[in-house]
């Protein structure tokens, strides 16, 4: 019993609480749905037929919703997200919890009998609902996660749409230099969750500051960047943790780079300039047969400053 309480007391309670968003943040969701169904069936049926069930509903999504900001408000101490994404995602989660508490408080007095009333407070809720929630799954999958791979009229609907996922075409290294395929690996793969609008871990991978916490210069072994994309397919650690796996060339040129003083700025390395063909050669003016002494140049000024004379004006 003792060795449980002070289980019990050694628990974070507040970061427990706070990943049970995910879970409570659905709840309210489903809930306002069977509450707009409920509403629709006053059509068509006399609405004190239902008028306990759409009472109940509505208070179930209110407690619901409330719980789910209280967690995510205690989540979003653990840090990782952009401050002004968050601050509206935040704000209108309240406003939405607020305006469900608000109408279920109504819907206890007659007031709640005008369709007026309940149709403004559940389309303001489902509008509150929405963009907060937009703002959420932002956050957690990123910008480009819902137009990534929409159509083009979607996409420019939504935003704009990032690029697929594709890793920089591998030429040989007197081509690409090391710095600049593990630039590109770390756009295409690792940015979307470690960069400006999301930094899972409180990691960013978009800026040197960043990618220096995660990196030993010349030392690949302890480079947690290293040792996080090199681990098993199967290993719970690896990254990135969802999609392929990174190439093992792009895994190689991580080594290499690293092993080499880690340098941020793609320097490629030009390649060597081919030897000139004999066929190419410039002739030579003794072989040209200019400039050769004896010979008069038409265009050369004579010394005391007046033209040379030509075979034409001789006598």
């Amino acid at each position: 019993m003792c060795i449980m309480l002070h289980t019990l007391a050694e628990t974070d309670w507040i970061i427990f609480i706070g990943r049970l968003h995910p879970m409570f943040v659905h709840l309210p969701i489903g809930m306002i749905a069977a509450v707009v169904i409920v509403e629709a069936m006053t059509l068509v049926t006399k609405p004190k037929k239902v008028s306990t069930t759409r009472k109940v509903l509505l208070w179930a999504t209110a407690v619901s919703a409330t719980a789910s900001v209280v967690a995510g408000w205690f989540l979003a101490d653990e840090g990782g997200y952009p401050e002004d994404l968050l601050f509206w995602h935040r704000w209108l989660g309240i406003a939405f919890a607020s305006v469900l508490l608000l109408g279920a408080l109504i819907a206890l007095t007659p007031r709640w009998s005008s369709v007026v009333v309940r149709s403004f407070v559940l389309l303001f809720a489902l509008v509150l609902m929405t963009v907060a929630g937009h703002m959420g799954g932002t956050m957690t999958h990123g910008e480009t996660y819902l137009t990534r791979y929409a159509p083009p009229l979607i996409a420019n609907l939504l935003g704009p749409a990032g690029e697929a996922e594709e890793s920089l075409p591998l030429d040989t290294v007197e081509q690409v230099g090391d710095a600049q395929i593990v630039m590109a690996m770390l756009e295409a793969r690792c940015v979307e969750c470690h960069g400006a609008s999301k930094q899972k871990g409180r990691l960013r991978l978009d800026t040197p500051e960043g990618i220096g916490t995660v990196v030993t210069a010349g030392d690949p072994s302890a480079s947690e960047l290293f040792r996080r994309i090199s681990l098993p397919a199967d290993d719970f650690d690896i990254m990135p943790p969802e999609g392929e796996v990174i190439a093992d060339d792009e895994v190689l040129a991580v080594m290499r780079w690293i092993r080499d003083g880690a340098e941020m700025t793609p320097t490629p390395t030009p390649a060597p300039t081919p030897a000139p063909t004999p066929e190419a050669e410039v002739p030579t003016e003794a072989a040209t047969g200019e400039g050769v002494p004896g010979e008069a140049d038409d265009s050369v000024p004579a010394p005391d400053g007046n033209e040379a004379e030509t075979d034409e004006d001789a006598p």
